[in-house]
Formats: structure tokens, C-alpha cells, sequence
């Protein structure tokens, strides 16, 4: 399914939008056989695209979702579910999801660990580079607790591969100490994983 139909833009839903309410006016005050087909030719365009975006996930809508799950999972100590959406084959700089689930468990026991958040997930911040590979840029930071400020937010890029089940799973991600001035713009600087 074409992104375009199934992610639509706002800029293409305002549009449509602006077409429907413009042809349903032509036809509520020429009340024609032709304005009325015009106004539900455009009607239906606009609840076919909005069945579509409800019904069908985008790549960038379902790692935007996994991200949010993995993070939640970390919150409510489920690590378990988090590592779900982790490709068995995931690596970030030779440490493969084993030793990233038993660093997850060292975290979860530290008395002020409350999990991670994640945000600022922006559409610009996608880029999709084939069928089965997708990049998503968002922040991650430690969840709550004392001793967390600005300084332990991190601007993330994240690999997602799409598995043999056609899921996407994280299969790496980068860190860096700040998002690029503008959405869209790759980081250049990567930070350290502690």
C-alpha cells in the first residue's frame, strides 16, 4: 500500500477536505444530477482514504507504535514485551540483544530506574530506504526519577528491519547529544551508549 494513501499528509487531507466541502456546495446550491456525482465521487475519496489510514499501518506508523511499546514496556518492568519488537540479530557497536536485554535487567535494578521515554516522533524524521528497511529519529531519556535532566536526553536514530513475519523490529540504533536544528535533517554526532 502506497504510503501516500496509507500515512496521508495533512496537507493532502486538508486538500481533499477543501474539495469535498467546495463540490458539496456547487451541488447543494445548483442541486444538478452532474454537481451532485462530483460531490460523491470526492466524498468517497475522502472516506476511502480515511478507511485506508485507520485500517492500514504504514511502516512509519508501526515503528512509531513499537518504539512507544518498548518504552512503556520499560516503565511498567516488562521486559519481556519490550523485546518483542528487537530483531534477534540486533548489534549497536558489538552488543548483540542478549547483552542489551541483560544490561535492560542491571537498569531495572537501580532504585531510582523507572524505564525510558520516548517523544517528539515527527514525520520528517522517517526515511524509508527499501521494502524492509526504515529509519526513525524520536528522543529518548530516562523515565521520571531523581537525578534525570536534560543532560540524559538523547536525539535517537533507530533501524528497523522487517522480519520473516513482516513485522519491523529494531535491529540498531544510533544516539546523539541533540536534534538537528530542523525535522528531516540527519545528526552528524553520535553519542556513547553508558
Amino acid at each position: 500500500m502506497p504510503a501516500a494513501l496509507s500515512d496521508p499528509s495533512f496537507t493532502l487531507c486538508v486538500i481533499l477536505g477543501i474539495i469535498v466541502v467546495l463540490l458539496g456546495g456547487v451541488w447543494l446550491r445548483k442541486r444538478t444530477r452532474g454537481d451532485m456525482l462530483r460531490f460523491a465521487c470526492a466524498a468517497g475519496a475522502m472516506l476511502f482514504l480515511v478507511l485506508i489510514d485507520h485500517f492500514i499501518e504504514s511502516p512509519r506508523e508501526e515503528t512509531t507504535r513499537k518504539m512507544r511499546q518498548i518504552a512503556l514496556a520499560t516503565r511498567a518492568k516488562k521486559l519481556d514485551d519490550a523485546f518483542t519488537h528487537v530483531a534477534e540479530s540486533f548489534e549497536y557497536e558489538k552488543i548483540t540483544k542478549p547483552q542489551l536485554l541483560e544490561k535492560a535487567r542491571q537498569a531495572e535494578k537501580l532504585e531510582f530506574w523507572q524505564g525510558i521515554d520516548v517523544g517528539d516522533f515527527h514525520r520528517a524524521d522517517f526515511e524509508k530506504i527499501d521494502d524492509s528497511k526504515v529509519k526513525i529519529g524520536f528522543y529518548v531519556k530516562p523515565a521520571g526519577g531523581a537525578g534525570i535532566s536534560a543532560e540524559n536526553t538523547r536525539y535517537c536514530w533507530a533501524t528497523f528491519f522487517k522480519d520473516a513475519d513482516g513485522q519491523y523490529r529494531l535491529k540498531t540504533f544510533d544516539l546523539f547529544p541533540k536534534r538537528p536544528n530542523h525535522p528531516g535533517e540527519k545528526p552528524t554526532v553520535p553519542s556513547q551508549l553508558q
